[in-house]
């Protein structure tokens, strides 16, 4: 029995590039469904000020735990947001390392972006108070 190598066709290199462009266009489709929203870019601001546990963040905008979660799974999806665990909680952070230039730009252009929105200012002067234990003793 002969070793035969595989033979390389032309078209190869092609579609190895045509999944490349696709799997870029899916990056970037869920980066702007990820920014598309009010909450989550509320969350993101949040998140400028410090890491917060899923309960921080409900507690900012009093919303249900699963809806929180749902909003941060997108954004974790989408590449913009990290998580941690740190104890019994899990720590959310904005992401250190973008995974594209364009992901980089988006989070540069958030954190210039919406500064003087009230709602914005309310949720930071809240998360500057917020803390993990006293809302899980409230429970």
């Amino acid at each position: 029995m002969l070793n035969r190598r595989p033979v390389l066709t032309v078209h190869e290199p092609r579609e190895y590039a045509s999944r490349r462009r696709i799997f870029g266009l899916k990056k970037t489709t869920k980066l702007f469904k990820a920014l598309s929203d009010e909450t989550r870019l509320r969350i993101l601001k949040m998140l400028e000020a410090r890491p917060l546990c899923v309960c921080e963040i409900q507690y900012v905008l009093k919303g249900s735990q699963p809806n929180v979660s749902h909003h941060l799974k997108t954004l974790a999806d989408a590449g913009l947001v990290d998580s941690k665990r740190d104890g019994l909680w899990i720590a959310y952070r904005i992401a250190d390392t973008p995974e594209t230039p364009l992901h980089a730009a988006a989070l540069a252009l958030l954190r210039r972006s919406l500064t003087s929105d009230e709602r914005v200012k309310k949720d930071r002067a809240i998360v500057k108070s917020v803390n993990r234990i006293d809302i899980a003793l409230r429970k």
